[in-house]
């Protein structure tokens, strides 16, 4: 896969890209912790909030049924919508490790955790620039140099690089670049040593994270596009990574791992159809994200009625791109059967993310492939003029935009903090909180989660004796208070409408009208539901008065960084009808 050159100076070449993208992401030194960091920093200071957690285990197992989510309901970590069979685990004891270390060296400083993240970033450049370097060494010449200064630089690395909970996504991209490179190795002299090298740093990969699927996609890529001999030899090849897989996967369910009954997190070794399913609507929106900066991100804001269309207009870059790259992807010589291999190897590691919803930060190993044939289309002479024109043009677009946007989100990754936090933040401190329910008349399970988990961490201000959240936060929402122990909410659309909201309920497992679900201070009653089988107006009956000092009340009137998230909110009088107003302009 790579040319006999030393290892040793393809990783000196590989220097100024992973400089280049260290500089870029450099601005993640002066962040802190967010989100799930807190939920680390639970599990790794042993607190006792969440019960006994294993630092090395469980670090990256957020929910699981049984005994686990009943104490998250308990407390109302869980909102009411949620699926007490809701399972979201994921096997990454490697990268774990790596949080234990900063846990044992840096506890307290969050600036020396992120520049541990960084140094795993340039690690994971150097390498990925080593790889797409020998990779296109038979092709057009400087082909692979502008390969690897194109991956150094996509903006997709922003919050991996920024963000310490998704640290194992460079972790992941380290062991999968090294396996790759073993392998290629083995290719030019086949021995047995460096060819378990290869399988035992696809394991690795596999242990830190998911994103570790993406070794096997890359040597099927090249078993089908690049390897001589007939079809079947060739994939005989993929047998010993076929079993790695299959026994990877083995531990991953015995232990309790994988995603199930989540509608945001789709497990394709738990429900092929359902998975394919996502594939058709998400896979298009990921790659449409490989050839041009689109902020795929805000896909899990949409309401599901827009996914279909959005899908359908994503799949115009892939189908531009297809269209650019014809008749080079059609020629019988080096160039040609590398921008195979690129093409394919892209596509192969798109559709393992497509379990999650699409964000570019998931597009790690498939970015490489992306880089690989935009480098490969500007550089080759044999390419019409018009065509490399244009080549060149979206070359430039990744050139100025992707530096300027790496540099950009990671310096505002902050923001995805002030988000999480804003519950903590909002929260009046006072000593009656702690004996108090805090009820978000309109939020996300995340606001509640983490107005207790980083009140718990920070200290000096008292976490809610329990939280809840009624209505969402994202929708414009009728409210209606018949009596003085109940409030009926009638968000637009329905409830759970937008993919953020269905992180804890599957669109399997419908409501029905009569629905009850009892949670810290109240009991949410399903009235009426929509045709897909989302709640459309729930009726909340309280415990005790509204007014009661037990209740703490908040409301999202807006996201904004700059302003308050959260503000303090009055139940309206018996019989008062008003709309509570969406936290960001969404339809």
């Amino acid at each position: 896969m790579t040319p006999p050159t030393s290892t040793r100076a393809r990783l000196l070449r590989g220097a100024a890209p992973a400089a280049l993208a260290i500089g870029l992401a450099s601005p993640a030194l002066r962040h802190g912790w967010a989100g799930d960091d807190w939920y680390h920093k639970i599990v790794l200071g042993q607190t006792g909030l969440l019960g006994e957690r294993h630092p090395t285990w469980d670090l990256f197992r957020f929910l699981a049924p049984g005994p686990t989510n009943d104490a998250l309901a308990a407390r109302g970590l869980l909102p009411w919508w949620a699926d007490l069979d809701v399972r979201a685990g994921f096997l990454r004891p490697i990268s774990a490790l790596t949080h234990q270390l900063d846990q044992a060296l840096w506890p307290d400083s969050a600036a020396l955790q992120h520049a541990h993240s960084l140094l795993w970033f340039g690690l994971a450049v150097a390498l990925w620039g080593a790889l797409l370097r020998g990779w296109l060494r038979p092709a057009a010449a400087g082909a692979g140099l502008l390969a690897a200064l194109l991956y150094a630089v996509d903006d997709g690395h922003a919050v991996p690089a920024a963000w310490l909970a998704n640290r194992n996504s460079l972790v992941a991209l380290s062991f999968t670049a090294g396996s790759l490179i073993a392998w290629g190795r083995w290719l030019v002299t086949p021995r047995v040593f460096t060819y378990l090298v290869s399988l035992t740093l696809g394991g690795a990969a596999l242990l830190a994270a998911e994103a570790g699927l993406a070794v096997v996609a890359w040597v099927a890529a090249w078993q089908l596009a690049l390897a001589p001999g007939p079809l079947p030899r060739r994939l005989t090849a993929l047998l010993p990574w076929a079993a790695l897989v299959v026994g990877w996967r083995m531990i991953y369910d015995a232990w309790g791992y994988g995603a199930s009954a989540s509608g945001l997190y789709i497990d394709p070794g738990a429900g092929l159809p359902r998975f394919a399913g996502a594939l058709a609507l998400r896979l298009p929106v990921l790659l449409s994200a490989l050839w041009l900066p689109l902020p795929v991100d805000l896909w899990a804001v949409l309401h599901q009625d827009h996914h279909v269309p959005v899908a359908i207009a994503a799949l115009l870059p892939t189908a531009a791109v297809l269209a650019l790259a014809a008749p080079l992807l059609r020629r019988d010589d080096p160039s040609g059967a590398r921008a195979r291999f690129a093409l394919l190897g892209a596509l192969l590691c798109a559709v393992p993310p497509s379990a999650a919803f699409p964000m570019d930060r998931v597009l790690g190993p498939a970015a490489a492939g992306a880089a690989a044939l935009l480098a490969l289309l500007a550089t080759d002479p044999a390419l019409g003029a018009a065509r490399r024109r244009a080549a060149r043009a979206l070359v430039v677009v990744h050139a100025v935009a992707g530096p300027a946007l790496l540099l950009g989100r990671t310096a505002t990754l902050d923001v995805l903090g002030q988000v999480f936090d804003a519950g903590a933040d909002a929260v009046p401190v006072a000593p009656e909180v702690a004996d108090q329910t805090v009820i978000f008349v309109n939020g996300t399970d995340f606001t509640a989660v983490y107005t207790v988990v980083v009140r718990e961490v920070r200290g000096g201000a008292p976490a809610p004796a329990a939280v809840g959240v009624l209505g969402p936060a994202l929708s414009r929402t009728a409210l209606h208070r018949p009596d003085a122990q109940t409030l009926v909410l009638r968000p637009d659309g329905g409830f759970l409408g937008r993919g953020l909201e269905r992180l804890m309920r599957s669109a399997e497992r419908p409501f029905r009208v009569g629905d009850r679900a009892r949670r810290p201070g109240f009991e949410a009653e399903v009235r009426e539901i929509t045709a897909d089988g989302r709640p459309a107006e729930v009726a909340f009956h309280f415990d005790r008065p509204l007014e009661d000092p037990g209740y703490r009340w908040m409301s999202f009137e807006g996201m904004s960084p700059w302003g308050e998230h959260l503000v303090p909110w009055t139940p309206p009088p018996v019989g008062a009808q008003l709309q509570l107003g969406p936290a960001l302009p969404l339809r």
